[in-house]
C-alpha cells in the first residue's frame, strides 16, 4: 500500500473542510454589507481629514531642508580661493609656505 503524502492528506481535510462549509447555511443577511464596510471606512477616514496633513509638514521640512543646503552650497562658492596661477602672491600649496619662509 502507498501511504499519502503530508499534502495530500492536509488537501483532502481541507476538501472536506470547504464542502462541510459549503453546506452550512448563512445565519446572517449578508444583502446590506457592501454599504456596512463603506460606512465604517467613511467613518473611519472622516477623523484623519480633519487632523493637519502629515504630508504638508514633512513637505515643509524638505523645503527647509533643502533650502538650507542650497544655500551653504552658495555660501562655499563665494569664498574667495586662492588664484591657482605660479605667478600669485599667495600659494598656501608652495613649498616655501609649507616650511614658513
Amino acid at each position: 500500500m502507498i501511504s499519502r503524502a503530508p499534502r495530500e492528506a492536509s488537501l483532502s481535510e481541507l476538501d472536506r473542510h470547504l464542502a462541510a462549509l459549503g453546506r452550512a447555511e448563512i445565519d446572517s443577511d449578508l444583502s446590506n454589507l457592501e454599504a456596512d464596510v463603506w460606512s465604517r471606512v467613511d467613518a473611519r477616514a472622516a477623523p484623519r481629514l480633519a487632523q493637519p496633513s502629515q504630508a504638508a509638514l514633512l513637505s515643509a521640512l524638505v523645503a527647509v531642508a533643502l533650502g538650507t543646503g542650497a544655500m551653504g552650497a552658495f555660501a562655499t562658492s563665494m569664498v574667495a580661493r586662492p588664484d591657482p596661477s605660479p605667478f600669485a602672491l599667495a600659494q598656501p600649496m608652495a613649498p616655501a609656505t609649507a616650511l614658513g619662509v
